[in-house]
């Protein structure tokens, strides 16, 4: 039987494959989302992300979120991410509707 950590592991590693192979997206649209990380401050020693959808509906969009000590976070759709680890992030955002033909894009930042 397939552990959820071992599944875990899998899906990130194809995610960031298929993120870095999306050269052939052809005339594919951009999401439009833009995204704030807000570095770790005071005592609770963690960050956050807000997104904008700029109005789009947020169910159109597979979000995933890659960070460190194997922290996944797929398929959200919060508008807030917090409590994020310091460290280097992955932002990867799709359409989650191959008719609607949005890029699918991918973001690092960095937690301090």
């Amino acid at each position: 039987m397939i552990t959820k950590s071992l599944l875990s592991k899998c899906l990130t590693i194809g995610l960031i494959v298929l993120s870095w192979n999306a050269e052939g997206q052809g005339d594919c649209k951009k999401s439009n989302i833009t995204f704030e990380a807000i570095d770790a401050v005071g005592t609770t020693e963690t960050g956050l992300v807000k997104l904008d959808f700029k109005g789009q509906p947020n169910d159109r969009f597979v979000l995933s979120l890659i960070g460190p000590r194997r922290y996944i976070n797929h398929d959200f759709k919060e508008h807030e991410l917090k409590s994020l680890s310091r460290g280097s992030h992955i932002l990867i955002i799709g359409g989650r509707n191959e008719a609607d033909n949005f890029c699918q894009e991918y973001f690092q930042f960095i937690i301090k």
